[in-house]
């Protein structure tokens, strides 16, 4: 690469020689449809010795390069041995990659310079080189040059439009015909160019994967269209003798057609070169791969690159070996299996090399085959999650072999195995193989819920948090978790009986009903009297299989984390680390309910998203008990779910107690925010009910100097329109902890982190204010406020004694002060972090306040671009994140993330502001989804861009490559919500999405094939069909 651009900045011997010497020998030659041509002028002595070559080359660099070296290698020899040289040679001594091969200049024009020099001194013999009968100016070769592509394209036009003539003669007519075209261009060509050229005549295959050429020049591709979602597809898909007719490189200038023809086999197998390039380059990778892998057989990163580099070798094959018997993907499947089994004798506990290889016996064999080898390995290591998720996973997804009693069969010998497998090993090994239990109750507790079962997942739920959380904790009150249902069941029938009333056809009526019962039912029946669903009757003996005891004290938050996420809480903040923590990005089936995407249109910081309608109207998607629109168990749901926060609340110790009671409060801000914009619909007496709740609860004596609850309460009353009275919440909680000491200063981890975040949102929300008054500019009067209380928190001092007008040395000396004590924060970033617990997404963090604060600060004194600096400096020193299957996810991990939200929220309250300079809020937030790609403030606030820009926002391959992130499904949502809004433009896609849910109101006759569907799979049906004609012959009588 240095040898190319040396010749290529610095060429040598460019210029021109003197035509009238008879000396000097000229000669053209090139692609003028590819677009490389090149002139070369040499003087020759007496002997016979080339002394002097010049050259002026048009096309890219590689071709110019290759010129230079060309007239360097051809000086002092003779003009035989200069005959010798081959663009092969040219090729190898600059490095150029096979697809630059055609830019060496396929062949010297040495022959024709020679030639021109015989032609001046003899007279004019039969050639293929084509003489000029004048001579030009040197100085014109550009102007030549142009000209000559000018008519080659006029001529190549001609021909297309005569193609259909010549398809309806005879091949023998059509052979003398195309021979006497040949001829015909041929004296076009003379007469238009002075200049001696020779035609390429060859099939470059190096030609059609050039990128680099514009149009008319660019080869003629073979046209591929992708949809929306990227499946391929041909539109018109050219056959070989069509795309190959009409091409440069078969133009007959030749007089005998079978010296045409042997020319073209040999020519043919030239072309091949370049796959033996590829060939010899892929058996060195090969060979390096072994070498590296005998060396280090417990590498497994290079097994799995070994294993996947199987896909070059494959495409390779498919490309110069057509027709062999190793060019189908099931092949290049059974090599990496091999690779991947060999990989594994070696590796035997490796999770990546486990993983990868029955992603591979996937494509390989069938589900039955698959789910023989995963039982046979999961016998060999009993305590192996990822071996029983795979392998449970192997049988739910199988539409033959899955059932919900086999499923929750496998998931019950799962568990007790993995319990057993803890007995007799140290205390750390247990707290791993209790994390792995957990995993495990998440994703049978999905599944429970996903076959609408509830009544059994609340009763696993339950039995769980009593027999975990209610024994760690002395001061919970017996029967805490038995929560009762308070639906009146003949609330339900005399609803049923109005539905049943109504002489709907019988579908319609099946499915209101079901929906009916599946909102209101969710709660195992604890009355004394006889259910008539027994389904509904659920003993604890009836799910003891999935329960084992947690004995590991610091684990109780994650189970009471899945119990919420479970009932269809979101975690909140959304954010990939939080997902990640209770292993949910690890389940690609997990993210199931709209409940999970309710986080994106919530308030992000300074960034509003509540205007984003890319995901208008998907909350009516909601299934099962719900708590978002107005329906008979709405309510009664949404009591339910509050209770349960409350109860895990009251049954936890500090600091999880106020983690749990952070989630509560702003769930409830959640659901606000969501009424405000039309999404949901809440009861009317709720907003006052709940107001006066937070405030009894925040009497206690436990929780009265909680300033991280006030901090939530003060941000509740902001989204119910109370601003004054937000502001007065957080500046009274700041006062009142005010003694005199700067926060920095603070002993206590847990208030120091409080204080810090009171200052942050008081900062925030003033900003956001500002833009919710105009969206058009920033006001100056808030963003003072913002500064006072930055400055307050930077100086250590109280926020009524900070003066409105700011003086640059107290500016000077802020800035001073925030550098100083992040560079000190940031000291042990690249050390070894502690383990992330569950609660820190819900507990503010001091180092990420404090930082934030910092990057507003001089986003509101300086500039954002002094901000990003600081924030940019800031992550590189914090390792980057890795979510691999065996890594563990460490507390300065989650720190980035929110720094990354940060770096979002202050260049997006920028971009405000200033219009234009959305392109560095994108290349950030690509980044970050690059890294943390399930993060629901990021997905929004992308989503946001492309709304607020009409839809035309950046280019749709850009979109797609940052929202198609391996296996995170959180961004394919939104690739595929995007694409409706962009490409589809369905005015009402909810509704079409709702009616491709329920098949039954589009093919009501396939009812009856519904049901014994459902119920061959033993998933939940609240009504079948002969019960239904029960109920509406009773309701006619």
């Amino acid at each position: 690469m240095s040898q190319v651009l040396d010749h290529y900045e610095n060429p040598r011997n460019v210029g021109s020689l003197d035509k009238n010497d008879k000396h000097v020998g000229t000669g053209l030659v090139g692609a003028p449809a590819c677009g490389d041509v090149m002139k070369l002028q040499i003087r020759v002595d007496d002997n016979g010795k080339i002394i002097d070559a010049k050259f002026k080359t048009f096309g890219c660099g590689s071709a110019i390069a290759s010129s230079s070296l060309a007239t360097e290698w051809v000086k002092g020899k003779t003009v035989d041995e200069a005959l010798q040289l081959k663009n092969t040679d040219i090729a190898k001594e600059l490095r150029l990659p096979p697809v630059k091969l055609h830019c060496s200049i396929k062949e010297i024009p040495l022959p024709l310079t020679s030639t021109l020099l015989e032609n001046k001194r003899e007279p004019r013999k039969p050639y293929e080189v084509i003489l000029s009968s004048d001579d030009e100016e040197p100085d014109k070769v550009t102007t030549d040059v142009q000209t000559l592509l000018h008519h080659s394209r006029h001529l190549r036009d001609k021909e297309r439009k005569s193609a259909k003539k010549r398809k309806k003669r005879s091949r023998n007519k059509e052979t003398s015909k195309s021979r006497s075209r040949a001829v015909s261009s041929r004296t076009k060509v003379e007469n238009l160019d002075n200049e001696v050229f020779f035609e390429d005549r060859k099939r470059e295959k190096a030609n059609l994967s050039v990128s680099t050429l514009y149009r008319p020049a660019v080869p003629w591709y073979e046209c591929r269209w992708r949809s929306v979602l990227g499946a391929t597809f041909h539109k018109s898909k050219l056959s070989k003798k069509k795309f190959h007719k009409g091409r440069y490189y078969m133009r007959i200038l030749e007089e005998d057609p079978g010296v045409v023809r042997k020319d073209r086999k040999e020519e043919e197998g030239e072309d091949r070169s370049a796959g033996s390039v590829l060939e010899e380059e892929m058996s060195k990778k090969t060979a390096e791969f072994n070498k590296k892998l005998a060396e280090d057989p417990h590498d497994v990163n290079t097994w799995l690159g070994y294993s996947r580099y199987q896909d070059t070798v494959s495409q390779f094959e498919r490309t110069f070996r057509r027709g062999g018997g190793a060019s189908g993907s099931r092949v290049a499947a059974e090599r990496k299996l091999a690779i991947l089994d060999k990989a594994l004798s070696h590796n035997p506990d490796s999770v990546p090399l486990l993983q990868e290889r029955f992603v591979v016996a996937d494509e390989v064999f069938p589900a039955d085959q698959v789910s023989a080898q995963l039982a046979a390995l999961t016998e060999k290591q009993p305590s192996n999650l990822n071996l029983w998720s795979d392998y449970i996973g192997s049988i739910q997804c199988s539409l033959t072999m899955c059932s919900a009693s086999a499923v929750l069969a496998m998931y019950g010998q799962a568990l007790g195995k993995l319990h057993q497998s803890r007995r007799g090993v140290p205390a750390l090994q247990v707290k791993i193989t209790e994390q792995k239990i957990l995993a495990l109750t998440l994703q049978c507790g999905l599944f429970l819920r996903q076959a609408g079962l509830w009544e059994q997942l609340w009763t696993l739920l339950r039995l769980c948090l009593e027999l975990n959380v209610f024994q760690s904790s002395s001061a919970s009150a017996p029967n805490r978790f038995n929560i009762k249902s308070s639906i009146p069941e003949d609330q339900v029938i005399t609803l049923e009986d109005s539905i049943l009333n109504s002489q709907l056809p019988l579908p319609t009526l099946w499915l209101r009903v079901e929906k009916l019962r599946e909102g209101v039912h969710w709660l195992p029946w604890d009355k004394p009297t006889n259910c008539e669903d027994p389904q509904r009757v659920v003993f604890p003996d009836d799910v003891s299989d999935f329960l084992h005891p947690v004995t590991t004290s610091s684990l109780d938050i994650h189970l009471v984390t899945i119990v919420l996420v479970l009932l269809k809480v979101p975690p909140l903040p959304s954010r990939h680390t939080a997902l990640h923590a209770i292993r949910l990005t690890k389940v690609s089936w997990g993210l199931d309910t709209v409940e999970s995407l309710l986080p994106a249109f919530t308030t992000f910081g300074t960034v509003d998203l509540g205007s984003v309608d890319v995901l208008k109207d998907i909350t009516e998607l909601t299934s099962g008990p719900q708590y978002l629109f107005e329906h008979l168990g709405q309510e009664h749901y949404l009591n339910f779910v509050i209770n349960v926060f409350q109860a895990c609340g009251e049954s936890l110790k500090e600091p999880s107690q106020t983690a749990v009671f952070v989630w509560w409060l702003r769930f409830e801000r959640l659901l606000i925010s969501l009424d405000n914009q039309g999404r949901c619909k809440l009861p009317q007496h709720r907003k006052k009910k709940l107001k006066s709740s937070i405030k009894d609860f925040l009497k206690r004596e436990c929780f009265r100097n909680n300033l991280v609850l006030y901090r939530e309460y003060a941000l509740i009353e902001y989204e119910l329109g109370n601003h004054d009275s937000a502001f007065k919440i957080l500046k009274t909680a700041i006062l009142a902890r005010d003694i005199g000491v700067p926060v920095v200063c603070v002993l206590d981890d847990q208030e120091k982190s409080g204080l810090c975040s009171l200052y942050r949102t008081l900062c925030e929300l003033s900003l956001h204010h500002d833009l919710s008054k105009s969206s058009d500019t920033v006001q100056a009067p808030n963003q003072e406020i913002a500064v006072q209380v930055l400055v307050a928190l930077g100086l250590g001092i109280p926020l009524l004694d900070v003066p409105r007008a700011m003086s640059l040395e107290q500016v000077a000396q802020t800035v001073d002060k925030f550098h100083h004590i992040t560079a000190e924060l940031l000291v042990d970033s690249d050390s070894v972090a502690a383990e992330v617990v569950g609660m820190e997404h819900l507990l503010p963090d001091f180092i990420v306040d404090w930082i934030s604060c910092y990057a507003w600060f001089l986003s509101l004194t300086h500039s954002p671009w002094t901000a990003s600096a600081m924030l940019l400096d800031a992550l590189v020193k914090i390792p980057r994140a890795t979510f691999e299957a065996d890594s563990v996810l460490t507390v300065w991990a989650c720190r980035r993330e929110a720094l990354l939200e940060c770096y979002v929220m202050v260049m997006h309250h920028h971009c405000q502001s200033t219009a234009g300079t959305y392109s560095e809020l994108w290349g950030i937030l690509h980044q970050a989804l690059d890294e943390f790609p399930n993060n629901l403030n990021f997905l929004a606030t992308v989503a946001k861009l492309e709304c607020s820009h009409g839809c035309v926002g950046s280019p749709w391959w850009k979109l797609a490559r940052s929202l198609s992130h391996g296996d995170a499904v959180a961004p394919q949502l939104f690739h595929l919500f995007l694409a409706n809004r962009r490409h589809l433009w369905v005015d009402d896609a909810a509704e079409i999405s709702r009616e491709l849910l329920h098949p039954v109101k589009l093919l009501p006759e396939e009812l009856p094939h519904i049901q014994d569907l459902l119920i061959e799979k033993e998933l939940r049906l609240h009504v079948t069909p002969e019960e239904l004609d029960i109920l509406r012959s009773d309701t006619v009588t």
